[in-house]
């Protein structure tokens, strides 16, 4: 640990460091003064005279799937920052800290911008703070796009934030930033309080050295997207399409980009009363080099809604034979729990990278046929009360 000193009028005093009370003190003050970060060693780019943010703050606390992040970030080139912190008497310093982090890195790799805004509980980023630092980004849709795609290319920083790193833990960082394409940096701040309760703030930063990050940067955007990827891809541009069209609201989306793409898209009630009961909507389903689509009725997990959910399922066998003409004699399907009628699975005929802009389209052609055919029988023939 490095000692500091006051000399003054020839007088040598060592001066007292002081620790933090807390982990969530230490984050605090990093969410307050993201400027502490030392831009130009992260981002690797000169900062302004003034030390310019060149990151923003997107949450503390940002819930995901493995737990939650203690600090969220953004810098200028909309690549996300995982800060974790723990103090040095802390034991998960010394290994534990690493492997959360990376926990959480994995987990933003599936995510995407729309996902990242409804972690942080916003509709859109304020880009603020970083606007005037934006390169070659014209406007908010750029900087997103930008950002969906670092996520699909793990183009992620890790940053494990603490008031004294120990040997371990930098020997480790040390490990990833050599044989991996990962951005890992260990961030020590410590503090001084001086008599007139000025506090001075003290960084030093470890990490990749210019030329490696430059090089994994390179690594991380020439990386060919994975299958999960590309799902990721198609089932944004299915949304974006749909969304167009005021059928579907993004609330309305499940999914899990996995190699099965699944995901059930819910219209509005038909009579535009309470949200249908249950699990009622349109379904897309992509696996290993075919899809479908179709429409699914299922009841909740306690089988509340099973009878209501069998009411709709036989209003459309009425009309089995009109839908038969007009879908193409689809698949009827019927279990205890179920109820769906689905286009049989069809071969994509693209290679991967080319799936979202091939397949999507036909993907979202096919569901807006779906629609005009199932949602007038429904509207026609159910009312608030039925459902």
């Amino acid at each position: 640990m490095a000692e500091v000193f006051s000399l003054h009028k020839g007088e040598l005093t060592k001066v007292q460091v002081e620790g933090f009370h807390s982990e969530d003190e230490l984050v605090a003050l990093i969410e307050k003064y993201p400027e502490i970060i030392p831009s130009k060693e992260i981002v690797g780019e000169e900062t302004a005279d003034d030390f310019s943010l060149h990151f923003m703050v997107l949450k503390r606390e940002a819930g995901v799937a493995p737990g939650s992040i203690d600090l969220l970030l953004l810098d200028n080139q909309a690549i996300p920052t995982v800060i974790e912190a723990k103090l040095h008497a802390n034991r998960e310093i010394r290994r534990t800290v690493i492997g959360q982090g990376l926990e959480y890195v994995a987990d933003l790799v599936t995510k995407t911008a729309q996902d990242l805004l409804e972690i942080v509980g916003t509709d859109s980023f304020d880009l603020t703070p970083v606007r005037d630092y934006i390169d070659e980004q014209e406007d908010e849709e750029t900087f997103m796009t930008q950002l969906n795609n670092n996520l699909s290319q793990g183009a992620i920083r890790l940053i494990i934030l603490a008031d004294e790193l120990p040997q371990e833990t930098r020997k480790v960082i040390e490990f990833l930033n050599s044989y991996s394409n990962l951005m890992v940096f260990g961030m020590e701040v410590k503090q001084i309080i001086t008599d007139n309760e000025r506090r001075i703030i003290i960084v030093d930063l470890v990490g990749p050295s210019e030329k490696d990050r430059a090089q994994k940067t390179a690594n991380q955007r020439a990386r060919k997207p994975s299958y999960t990827d590309c799902l990721v891809r198609v089932k944004e541009m299915v949304l974006s399409h749909l969304e167009r069209k005021d059928l579907f609201s993004p609330a309305y989306v499940t999914a899990r980009p996995t190699r099965l793409l699944d995901f059930l898209l819910v219209p509005p009630n038909p009579q535009g009363g309470d949200r249908w009961a249950g699990d009622l909507g349109y379904t897309v389903s992509i696996h290993e080099g075919e899809w479908r689509v179709g429409f699914k009725l299922c009841p909740t997990k306690k089988g509340g809604y099973q009878v209501k959910t069998e009411r709709i399922y036989n209003i459309l066998l009425q009309h089995k034979e009109a839908i038969d003409r007009t879908l193409s004699n689809p698949m009827w399907q019927e279990s205890s729990m179920r109820r769906g009628i689905y286009d049989p699975w069809v071969p994509w005929g693209c290679s991967r990278e080319e799936m979202a802009d091939v397949l999507a389209p036909r993907i979202a052609d096919r569901l807006l046929k779906w629609i005009e055919v199932i949602q007038p029988i429904i509207r026609a023939e159910l009312s608030d009360d039925a459902v």
